[in-house]
């Protein structure tokens, strides 16, 4: 009784596992979905159909990143190689 309970409270705020990939599958396979998009349950409930969710960057974190995985593999933007560096 009290495991049923706690499992029916739990599945209103958590998206089941098999649930976890329908964003993904929306990007791939829906049209009229643009790169870029992303999609996932509603932010709020964090359950649900895939939707549209806001932009979510940092661009100073992002040209860090940038920077840091450039010299750690001495590889620049398009593939060309650094092997001098």
């Amino acid at each position: 009784m009290v495991d049923t309970y706690v499992l029916n409270s739990i599945n209103k705020f958590y998206q089941h596992t098999d649930d976890g990939a329908l964003g993904i599958i929306k990007c791939c396979c829906e049209a009229g979905v643009k790169s870029g998009e992303f999609y996932g349950p509603d932010p709020k409930l964090r359950v649900g159909k895939p939707v549209l969710l806001a932009e979510e960057r940092n661009k100073k974190s992002q040209d860090a990143l940038w920077e840091i995985s450039k010299d750690v593999t001495g590889v620049d933007a398009f593939g060309k190689q650094d092997i001098w560096h």
